[in-house]
Parts: structure tokens; C-alpha cells; sequence
């Protein structure tokens, strides 16, 4: 049984993927370069519209709601409506939501505890969790056809700004407001 199972993996997992990378190689930019060919047209891509500034969807008063607005307070509604789903009635022994939630937590805290040491982890993690959470959002909310919030230079800014605000404020406790302005160290 045990020989079958590994011919079945080799069979629908290893050969795929290894045809899939030939014909990636011989018909993408590698194989473009290096043997002149040029990929049928079926597998031929546009190239993506890049559009940095944010388009107005409606105005309230002199205020522009535009489509990274509504993207991000959509992303922020998933993530509060999937934490209240995998979170509700949690007991001692979780459950399948929980245990996924608890997985989820854990990793990213394991995670921060890789790059900042045990000691920072714990004042970090919050920061850290909250922009990682929100850009992945993001990323997998952009697939559905309306524009990411991650491509608008004010979402990138004010996710810059509360990073920096977030890491002072978790290494410092009580930094006065000339640190958090000028970034110097409480201490100087």
C-alpha cells in the first residue's frame, strides 16, 4: 500500500508540476531569452493597468469616497466578522474555529518571537499581526473585481505611519511627544 501511495503522488502531484515548469520555462521570459520562442496566444497575459491614484466612487459633500476606501472598510469588516466567527463561545478545549484561530495566532506570535526575541515579541506582536493581517486581507480581498486599498499610496502612508507610531509607542511605555515626532530616544 505504501509503494501505490507514493506512485500516486509522483503521478498527480511531481510529473504536473514538472511539465508545468517545463512549458513556464520554454514559453516564459527565460525560455523567450534563451531560445527565441514566443508562447502560443492562449497562454499570452495582458499587462496589468497600473493605477496609483484612487478613483472617486461618490462624493459626500466635499468629501470623496473612492474605491480603496470602500476595499479597505471592506477588508477591515471580513476580518472583524471572521474573528467574531472563529472566536464565538470559546471554551478551555477548543473547538475546530478556535483551534483554527488559536493556530493563526500562535504562528504569527512564533513568528515575531523569531525576529525580535522573546523579550519584544509580546509588546510587537499586536502591530505586527494587525498590518500582516490587513495587507494579506488585501491581497486575497483584490482578486474579487474591485481595486486593493494596498495599491493606494495613502493606504501604504498610514500603514507606514502606525507602524512607526506602534513600535515607539510599544518600545518606549511612556515616550514623550518630541520622541514620537522626531524619533529620537527617550533617553537623548
Amino acid at each position: 500500500m505504501k509503494g501505490s501511495g507514493r506512485l500516486n503522488v509522483l503521478l498527480f502531484f511531481f510529473i504536473p508540476v514538472l511539465i508545468l515548469f517545463g512549458v513556464g520555462f520554454v514559453f516564459g521570459p527565460l525560455g523567450a531569452s534563451f531560445f527565441g520562442t514566443k508562447p502560443p496566444s492562449f497562454f499570452q497575459v495582458p499587462k496589468p493597468n497600473v493605477e496609483l491614484p484612487a478613483e472617486p466612487v461618490l462624493h459626500i459633500g466635499h468629501f470623496a469616497v473612492t474605491n480603496t476606501l470602500i476595499a479597505s472598510w471592506f477588508t477591515i469588516l471580513v476580518l472583524v466578522v471572521l474573528s467574531l466567527i472563529l472566536t464565538r463561545k470559546m471554551k478551555l478545549i477548543p473547538g475546530k474555529r478556535q483551534a483554527m484561530a488559536e493556530a493563526i495566532v500562535e504562528g504569527l506570535l512564533n513568528f515575531v518571537e523569531s525576529v525580535a526575541g522573546k523579550k519584544h515579541a509580546r509588546a510587537l506582536f499586536t502591530g505586527v499581526a494587525t498590518i500582516f493581517l490587513y495587507v494579506i486581507s488585501n491581497a486575497y480581498l483584490a482578486l474579487f473585481p474591485f481595486s486593493a486599498p494596498s495599491g493606494s499610496l495613502n493606504t501604504m502612508a498610514n500603514l507606514h505611519l502606525y507602524s512607526a507610531l506602534q513600535t515607539r509607542m510599544s518600545t518606549y511605555p511612556f515616550p514623550s511627544p518630541l520622541c514620537l515626532l522626531f524619533s529620537l530616544n527617550p533617553g537623548e
